[in-house]
């Protein structure tokens, strides 16, 4: 599997996807969720990183049936890689305040000592946002994962 090619996918298509503040639901965000969550009826009250990465990779037909809703269920996808040997798209398991999150390699600043990744609901948006590399839990370079 190309996870470079997801990534350039997820950035030229979603890439500043947002949710929406208020009343009104990012109909992409919503969907997705719903799939899911039928109970939901916010975009903002669930944690969608790992159904957004889901999502765009199911568009490229690529299927992940152990991956749930939850970020830390990419850890058992593909092999486990050292964060220093991490390149372009591969899937970076994240700790955060309450749980985990989920997306996928960029690039790393030697000079920031920051992790750059490519991911859905990242200051709720698709965006690429940067990260202490203490906070890895697992990355994973899903080149056999088919």
């Amino acid at each position: 599997m190309d996870t470079a090619a997801a990534a350039i996918h997820i950035i030229s298509k979603y890439y500043g996807l947002k949710e929406v503040a208020g009343k009104a639901n990012s109909p992409t965000i919503m969907a997705w969720i719903k799939k899911y969550f039928k109970w939901a009826k916010d975009d903002g009250e669930v944690a969608w990183c790992s159904i957004g990465l889901k999502e765009a990779f199911l568009e490229l037909g690529y299927k992940f049936p152990q991956v749930t809703p939850m970020a830390i269920s990419w850890a058992g996808v593909g092999l486990g890689i050292p964060v220093h040997l991490a390149k372009f798209g591969d899937v970076v398991i994240l700790k955060r305040k309450g749980g985990h999150h989920v997306g996928l390699f960029v690039r790393y600043s030697v000079l920031y000592d920051k992790l750059f990744i490519l991911g859905f609901n990242q200051k709720n948006r698709c965006s690429i946002d940067e990260y202490n590399p203490n906070l890895v839990i697992s990355v994973r370079n899903l080149k056999n994962a088919i």
